[in-house]
């Protein structure tokens, strides 16, 4: 089969061309599109994760600034209720001792700020024999509390803060404060104690802007409340965890490596996730926490984020608008492109085609045989000048139709017999060329000789048998296409000459 012509796109407008390989460009519209699309939503969610970053960093900021007015508060009121008791037992061996109890525990309880509920007095085995509160008839005993029992053990400290605990009196939440009584020979006799109230202490942080979400409380490392206020001092939710211990606190662990600091988590409480900042007070073992709700903190963030996330919509919704009217009007570009090629390619073919055989029409072989000689080949090449002997007899004895048949069947011939590198074309009436690239003399004479035998063979077989007289000429180092095709076509005639069914060689140039 005979290779099929070049393509000569580069005769085509070199608009034209560019707009057929369009695709290049659509693509380049799509990946621009996507990179935009990528890069705004990219800087959009850095934006807003920065803000919210800020938003968190402000209000911990906040959490750290006003967390020391509280916890200096509570220190100073354990402190300063330490000192009164120690001062109490002072006196209690200057004037008598428990005779004197009574009067000096009603001097020295008197309500200063709501400071205390009451002042007591317990003996070695736990009874109340003086408060600052009235005593049922029936005597009350601390002998049960945990603080009693250790501060009644010979290796005790001087003083325990104890545990949130129901008041025998009261039934109040309170936080014991209890000073140990020894003898002059070390032996314990009783101990001193204040019933300090929670919520005394809350007040404390009523100028702490809590929202309403936000909580401060005081607990230990145990994870036990000692105090917590949510909404205000009465919330019932804040009343019910005093005293409850639960050791999954987000302040426990974080107070556990720095004696102060911030924490964030979900709270083990309520649910709430909340962030804010601690502090310890070794002294007492207590942990004094300012936490703000998360949510609410982000509220404002979270209606910017929203804002800015409906602009970056809005934005990407008139990119895509763009980007897709800029890739419509490109296609439809690209596609009257592909039709005007498709239609120059169709009318360029065309005019290099013989149109009755579909070989190549002399056009083509011009082209074809220019490009060769000027590629400067180092292999030698042939060219085969075929006439079909008598065909003017075929035309008026059997007429044109059976003419036409014939110069089709020779065609058809020629394209199966040669090889794909070859060109064949029909250079007008009955008359063809075949151009064997990297073929030289040995290599086209067997060439000719096939394909005389095979196309006379094929027009027999039709009823019209034909001889083909052929001319044939090898070269290489050839410039002038005309002259080569003038020689090759006198190398034919002389094969007319001799007798016509022939093949005749001429001495190759070039070579």
């Amino acid at each position: 089969m005979s290779q099929p012509m070049m393509s000569a796109t580069s005769e085509l407008p070199s608009n034209v061309v560019a707009e057929a390989r369009l695709p290049a460009v659509l693509l380049a519209i799509v990946l621009g599109w996507a990179a935009l699309i990528g890069a705004l939503a990219y800087f959009t969610e850095r934006d807003i994760a920065g803000d919210r970053a800020q938003t968190l960093e402000t209000a911990a900021q906040r959490a750290e600034t006003l967390l020391p007015l509280f916890g200096n508060s509570v220190q100073r009121a354990l402190d300063d209720t330490r000192l009164l008791l120690s001062a109490l037992e002072l006196a209690l061996e200057s004037n008598g001792g428990d005779g004197a109890a009574r009067d000096l525990l009603q001097r020295f309880g008197a309500p200063q700020d709501g400071m205390r509920q009451r002042i007591s007095i317990a003996d070695a085995r736990g009874r109340l024999i003086a408060s600052t509160a009235d005593l049922p008839a029936a005597s009350l005993s601390v002998a049960d509390r945990d603080y009693f029992q250790r501060l009644a053990a010979p290796d005790a400290p001087g003083w325990i803060l104890g545990k949130p605990v129901i008041s025998h009196v009261t039934d109040d939440w309170t936080i014991p404060l209890a000073v140990r009584r020894v003898a002059a020979d070390g032996r314990f006799t009783g101990a001193l104690i204040t019933a300090i109230d929670p919520q005394w202490l809350l007040t404390m942080a009523g100028s702490m802007d809590l929202g309403r979400t936000g909580t401060v409380g005081v607990v230990d490392f145990d994870g036990t409340v000692y105090l917590r206020r949510d909404i205000d001092l009465h919330h019932a939710g804040a009343a019910s965890t005093i005293g409850t211990t639960n050791p999954r606190l987000i302040v426990l662990e974080p107070a556990r490596t720095a004696p102060s600091g911030r924490f964030s988590g979900t709270s083990a409480l309520d649910g709430l996730r909340r962030l804010g900042s601690y502090r310890v007070l070794p002294q007492y073992g207590l942990i004094v926490a300012y936490g703000l709700g998360e949510d609410e903190v982000l509220t404002q963030h979270m209606r910017r984020a929203g804002a800015e996330r409906r602009l970056a919509l809005l934005s990407g919704v008139l990119l895509t608008a763009i980007a897709g009217g800029l890739f419509l009007w490109r296609l439809r570009d690209w596609r009257q492109a592909r039709q005007l090629l498709a239609a120059w390619r169709q009318a360029h073919t065309a005019a290099r085609t013989d149109v009755l055989t579909g070989l190549g029409n002399r056009r083509g072989y011009e082209e074809r045989i220019g490009a060769l000689l000027a590629s400067r080949p180092q292999m030698p090449s042939s060219l085969l000048y075929i006439d079909c002997d008598d065909f003017k007899r075929i035309n008026d004895s059997a007429g044109h139709e059976a003419g036409d048949a014939v110069l089709c069947a020779l065609a058809a011939s020629f394209s199966d017999s040669v090889r794909a590198s070859d060109y064949v074309a029909r250079l007008g009436g009955d008359e063809f060329v075949v151009l064997l690239a990297n073929a030289g003399e040995v290599a086209a004479a067997a060439i000719a000789g096939k394909l005389k035998s095979r196309a006379e063979a094929a027009v027999a077989a039709i009823g019209l048998p034909v001889t083909l007289s052929i001319g044939q000429i090898t070269f290489r180092r050839v410039h002038d296409a005309a002259a080569l095709t003038r020689e090759v076509d006198a190398a034919m005639y002389s094969a007319k000459r001799e007798g016509k069914n022939r093949i005749v060689r001429v001495t190759s140039i070039g070579t």
